[in-house]
């Protein structure tokens, strides 16, 4: 039983790595809700539910029902909680200020370790966003070095996002040009090159055991392989052989949507239950460092076992039926229509930068040392900015002459490799 279920989840883990009267019918209008993700739009059955989302946009987008009440509770309560330490943190911190936004209950918290000074160096800052939107809160984190120019030019950025965030009503599809995310549009032009990635999970109306997970996300300098190459891969331990034939592949093969270059795996998976589940994926790579050609997953997944259980069910649609969802749902994907004109970064991430040589993007770059050294961490240049040597150091022949006389540092000229654009996670 555990080994059918293993199956399944081995299939299902091809997309995570990297995402008349008929009752699902999607040919009229009126049975279509269209919703946008990220850049783009899809349509769904009418009254389709969201069930999980998450977002990258800057930084990763917290997003929660709340009221303007809650969220004003939620900043008091988390100041309160930085100040007193009630973590019993062995590195408390302290609220530095607090900079509000444009709109009601918005603002940026700025803390910092009370002990600036450890090991020799200065820390930075940490500063989290907040504000509230037709029901919802939004919350997103940054960091900032010790520097005071640094630091006030995160502060403007946080503050910026929040200004540029407008409320997309019910039913509404947004016209200027920005990024979605839950009921807000991050309006503008992605002029700083921030990483954007968004995930979605619906429910469809009237067939609560089938969802929609979409998983769009921006690409860096390193396409991943093809939904087909990494299936084709994929090795079966002897034991399973004998339970592969209740897998049946309803289609497998390219399927473009428009100039989007995608493939596909459509599935039939058997339950320990005895039961035969759909987990159809589609998926295309995607564009390197392209907010508007990201890698996309989309996968649907009936058979889904009620809250609080554990237990598959018998799918609601039969193969003939999740197959037209499917199709109506992948074809309808498209670009929301406001054009490219976001500015992207020219630098691409991976590009090597020699000591000596001018910075060509600003951003954190990491410096390529001998196998046999300790890695540090990326460091922040300005474009422009002389790239400079490194300080190397590497653990002793022995133990104990590393515990005796200390690491052996060596300073040389060393390549740096882009690693992260201004203000994105860098690992």
């Amino acid at each position: 039983m555990e080994i059918r279920r293993l199956i399944a989840l081995t299939f299902l883990s091809i997309a995570l790595q990297v995402h008349g009267q008929e009752k699902n019918s999607m040919t009229s209008t009126d049975n279509k809700q269209t919703v946008c993700v990220g850049r783009y739009l899809m349509d769904f059955p009418k009254g389709v539910e969201l069930v999980a989302e998450r977002n990258k946009y800057y930084g990763y987008f917290d997003v929660q029902p709340a009221t303007q009440a809650e969220v004003r509770q939620a900043i008091n309560d988390r100041i309160n909680a930085i100040n007193n330490n009630t973590s019993k943190s062995l590195m408390p911190e302290q609220v530095l200020k607090k900079v509000s936004g444009t709109k009601p209950d918005s603002v940026v918290i700025v803390r910092r370790l009370i002990k600036t000074n450890r090991y020799g160096y200065e820390a930075g800052y940490k500063l989290e966003g907040y504000f509230w939107m037709e029901g919802q809160q939004y919350k997103f984190k940054s960091t900032a070095s010790a520097d005071p120019a640094d630091l006030a030019e995160t502060i403007n950025e946080m503050t910026e996002i929040i200004d540029s965030a407008t409320p997309i009503r019910a039913n509404e599809i947004p016209t200027d040009t920005g990024f979605c995310m839950g009921q807000a549009l991050m309006k503008g032009e992605n002029k700083h090159g921030y990483v954007e990635e968004s995930y979605r999970r619906y429910r469809i109306a009237g067939h609560p055991d089938v969802t929609i997970e979409i998983d769009f996300g921006m690409n860096f300098s390193d396409l991943s392989e093809s939904l087909l190459t990494r299936a084709d891969k994929m090795i079966f331990p002897e034991l399973w052989q004998a339970l592969l034939f209740r897998v049946k592949t309803l289609r497998k093969g390219k399927h473009p949507v428009g100039d989007i270059a995608g493939e596909e795996i459509l599935q039939s998976i058997p339950e320990p239950n005895n039961i035969q589940v759909h987990i159809f994926t589609w998926d295309a790579v995607g564009k390197a460092n392209n907010i508007w050609a990201p890698g996309m997953n989309i996968q649907l997944r009936s058979g889904n076992p009620p809250e609080g259980s554990s237990t598959s069910v018998r799918p609601s649609l039969n193969d003939k039926e999740a197959i037209e969802l499917f199709d109506a749902i992948i074809n309808s994907v498209r670009l929301r229509p406001t054009g490219p004109s976001a500015v992207v970064p020219s630098t691409p991430l991976g590009a090597l930068c020699r000591t000596g040589a001018s910075c060509p993007q600003a951003g954190w770059w990491e410096a390529i040392t001998p196998s046999d050294a300790i890695r540090d961490d990326p460091q922040y240049f300005a474009e422009g900015a002389i790239m400079p040597e490194k300080e190397i150091e590497f653990l002793r022949r022995y133990d104990w002459m590393t515990i005796k006389f200390g690491l052996r540092a060596q300073t040389m000229a060393v390549d740096w490799k882009l690693m992260a654009y201004p203000k994105e996670d860098k690992f």
